[in-house]
């Protein structure tokens, strides 16, 4: 054969040979388990089955992540679903070789309280550092809600922790949680002042307040946001009274999203001196008009701001005895963050009333540094109306020579 021939089938011999090698196999155990720790435990154990050595891999994954969705089927009663779902869980946690797990997720609606409280119970530990829990029992079809362990709310080890749906969070014990650093509450019934107070290096918020149903609301006064917070999200969705006060004194904030529909009677916040981005969609109350502008100027320094719609409308709203809001005045000192921060400004639903028209103009004129300015017309505008309004808006005069006035 000749030395060319020989050369090739050798080199097709070494591609077979190299196409049967198993790079993930040869990885090391702590990697395997690694990569395991990103699925729910259900896809990890099915790995099992691969080889000899998957067998029991999954048994040293410390994360463990349980959902009931998948024991779903249309031919299954809601008992059969919830035998189906307990087995496997308690099948797992028997044979979990992982004395503490670091990481559990739990997203369950078939389980009982007892049940539940004690899977939570057997995760809580001192090398737990996620906890995270989305839970609703349904009774007779209607939700129930569900007590917490209260171990979960002095685990010293915790550094993430989000409580989500149908969780019970009145009669709270003492928290103390310090190594907490990220905090999700998104529940019905809950005080988050008793939460906060236990939470000193708390870096991250989302809290999430819900309108209380069959009027079960929890009277508490104000919510003092943790000082150490860099990042808040906070939602209030009941359009009833809600707080006599709010107290968000962060000065390391970085990144604020607000909604608010109920009335606020007092807020108090810090200068924002570190704020990359705020958003603030805040319904018009008159009871709101004290702080608003407050608000507005203690996130002068921020490199992003939203303000949605209905927080626009706070700047000129007025209780009901007046029929007209006040027309929109520029302010008597042109502020430092529009003439010489200010490099882009998007405006939605934008009607070419007189205020929106004075405020886009001014804008415009005391840019001095504005590089984009995009205004998103009203879509249920005539098509006659927007033309109109793009030829009054690109005849305005510009304070940059380089901004670019995008219309749509």
């Amino acid at each position: 054969m000749p030395k060319q021939n020989q050369r090739n089938l050798s080199g097709k011999v070494a591609i077979k040979r190299t196409r049967k090698i198993d790079r993930i196999s040869s990885l090391p155990d702590s990697l395997l388990c690694h990569i395991l720790s990103f699925l729910p435990t259900i896809e990890a154990k099915a790995t099992g089955i691969l080889s000899r050595r998957w067998r029991h891999l999954w048994k040293e994954v410390p994360v463990l992540y349980f959902e009931d969705e998948p024991f779903y089927r249309l031919e299954f009663s809601d008992d059969e679903v919830e035998e189906g779902f307990v087995d496997f869980v308690d099948n797992v946690v028997a044979q979990h070789k992982v004395p503490h797990v670091e990481k559990f997720k739990l997203e369950c609606s078939v389980c009982g309280e007892d049940t539940l409280t004690r899977w939570i119970s057997s995760a809580v530990g001192p090398h737990l550092k996620e906890l995270d829990l989305c839970l609703c029992i349904y009774r007779d079809d209607y939700p129930e809600t569900c007590d917490l362990p209260q171990s979960v709310f002095t685990c010293a080890s915790l550094e993430s922790l989000a409580l989500k749906y149908r969780i019970y969070l009145d009669s709270l014990p003492d928290v103390c949680l310090p190594s907490l650093k990220n905090l999700e509450l998104d529940t019905i019934y809950v005080n988050p002042e008793k939460v906060l107070s236990g939470c000193p290096v708390l870096e991250n918020l989302k809290l999430i307040l819900e309108a209380f149903p069959l009027g079960r609301g929890i009277n508490y006064p104000a919510i003092h946001m943790p000082h150490s917070l860099k990042r808040l999200t906070f939602a209030d969705k009941s359009p009833e009274d809600s707080l006599k006060l709010l107290e968000i004194d962060t000065p390391s904030l970085e990144y604020l999203d607000i909604k608010l529909w109920g009335h606020y009677l007092n807020v108090l916040f810090s200068h924002f001196t570190n704020m990359v981005k705020a958003q603030l969609d805040i319904y018009p109350q008159d009871k709101h008009l004290c702080w608003i502008p407050e608000l507005l100027k203690a996130l002068r320094s921020t490199e992003r701001l939203v303000l949605k719609l209905d927080t626009t409308k706070g700047g000129y709203f007025r209780s009901e005895e007046h029929s007209e809001p006040s027309s929109w005045t520029p302010p008597a000192h042109d502020p430092i963050c529009v003439t010489s921060n200010l490099l882009i400004l998007g405006f939605s639903g934008y009607r070419d009333s007189a205020d929106e028209h004075a405020f886009i103009a001014y804008i415009l004129q005391k840019g001095l540094v504005l590089a984009l300015m995009k205004v998103l017309i009203n879509g249920e505008l005539r098509p006659k109306k927007t033309y109109t309004i793009r030829k009054k808006l690109s005849t305005l005069p510009r304070g940059s020579k380089t901004v670019d006035l995008i219309i749509k």
